[in-house]
């Protein structure tokens, strides 16, 4: 037996119920990972709160987790019993142990850890996405972002690292500093602030934003 916690309806948080469940023996192409890590996703709200419909319950919650192979089913390749690993987009993860396809599974280095992979790993694949893929960004490059959220912080810092001019986007006062922590060279708030204000601040802005490469947005 294992702990789940699973939904029977949609709604606030009281529709989520921690029972036990039996696993069972991991069918053709699947693993049985016991988790040590389960990632928590705006994501994991929406099905909840019936922002997504789901069609079928009972309903395991969660997408994203890290844990340790536990046992292999037929025809499985590349993945062996002890095995650390991780998934993402993959429901079913609030759970202490769960059946997942070895095809979602990917291998974690060893200076990896769990709690980091299942925070990280949906998020940093979204950032790799915007900085390498959407658009390859490179030195002189000017980047506007939203900075303070998951995604946000990864590619602030992954475009400041790149050498582009990063202006961060912030929603509110209190989420100013976190942008400049993350490498931001310019913050724009809703909320007014004094640098925001600065004529010199103004200016420099203008000067280093005037015919720039590109925007990534």
């Amino acid at each position: 037996m294992t702990a789940v916690i699973r939904m029977y309806e949609q709604g606030s948080p009281a529709v989520l119920r921690y029972e036990q469940a039996t696993i069972g023996k991991p069918c053709d192409g699947q693993v049985l990972v016991r988790q040590a890590a389960i990632g928590v996703n705006y994501a994991d709200v929406h099905y909840r709160n019936g922002s997504v419909r789901i069609d079928r319950f009972p309903f395991v919650n969660g997408f994203e987790g890290a844990g340790t192979v536990e046992a292999v089913g037929p025809g499985v390749r590349g993945f062996h019993v002890g095995d650390r690993v991780a998934y993402h987009f993959a429901p079913g993860a609030y759970a202490e142990a769960r059946l997942i396809s070895a095809h979602r599974l990917v291998r974690l280095p060893d200076d990896v850890t769990f709690p980091q992979a299942a925070a990280v790993f949906a998020k940093g694949l979204t950032a790799q996405m915007l900085v390498k893929r959407v658009y390859p960004i490179a030195a002189g490059d000017v980047v506007v972002h939203a900075a303070t959220g998951g995604v946000g912080t990864l590619v602030s810092r992954w475009a400041k690292a790149l050498g582009a001019t990063v202006i961060a986007t912030v929603g509110s006062a209190s989420k100013w500093e976190a942008a400049r922590r993350t490498g931001a060279d310019y913050v724009i708030a809703t909320v007014r602030q004094p640098e925001t204000s600065s004529p010199v601040h103004r200016r420099e802005l203008q000067r280093r934003t005037r015919n720039p490469q590109p925007v990534h947005a």
